[in-house]
């Protein structure tokens, strides 16, 4: 049985091999979102100045409780931290069916950049991912239904799968063209995340 995930294509991916702790030299992009000073998601560093994430972590927060930290896989130590000056949040932003649910974060002052922090090298406008190939998602997301998150950066390779297939297994939940899928064979016992 396989297990599928829907993803915006605002997620950060990356093509790569299979890293289970990976090191955040593996992935400098990576940044950990945090809300008084506790992790609430995961960002992609897109410029020194703008970090992109989920709109469903951000909408209905004032910016300057929110700072992230860049520069380690260890989301509560290490690299450095900066706090958020404006938040962007997609005024589309649907919660229920998470369609345009991404939001851009302005940095109060820019990030260095080095071998542990780089920006994410985005698609390009209209590119989508490519069905059959590989995509890894990383983050500090729950590893099983009674787990605590984890401190160290987790990477999960998934293959991406056409709109046909994934709207035909998920006919209940709205799939938009702002989507992709992406499955992980379920005998590996991985996966993004695990709602408790």
């Amino acid at each position: 049985m396989m297990k599928f995930v829907v993803l915006a294509l605002a997620v950060s991916v990356a093509f790569a091999t299979r890293h289970i702790f990976p090191r955040i030299e593996q992935y400098p992009y990576h940044v950990s979102v945090m809300r008084f000073g506790r992790i609430i998601c995961g960002g992609s560093i897109i410029s020194s100045k703008y970090i992109i994430t989920a709109a469903h972590c951000t909408v209905g927060f004032s910016p300057y409780t929110f700072t992230i930290r860049a520069g380690s896989s260890d989301h509560m130590t290490g690299g450095i931290m900066i706090y958020v000056k404006k938040n962007f949040s997609h005024p589309e932003f649907q919660p229920n069916s998470r369609d345009y649910d991404i939001s851009v974060l302005e940095l109060a002052s820019p990030l260095p950049f080095g071998s542990r922090i780089k920006k994410l090298a985005l698609p390009m406008k209209g590119e989508a991912p490519i069905v059959g190939a590989n995509v890894v998602i990383t983050g500090w997301g729950y590893t099983d239904a009674y787990s605590s998150i984890p401190r160290h950066l987790q990477a999960v390779i998934f293959e991406v799968i056409s709109m046909e297939e994934c709207r035909n297994r998920h006919r209940y939940i709205e799939i938009t063209d702002r989507m992709f899928c992406a499955r992980v064979d379920d005998k590996e016992g991985r996966n993004v995340c695990k709602v408790r």
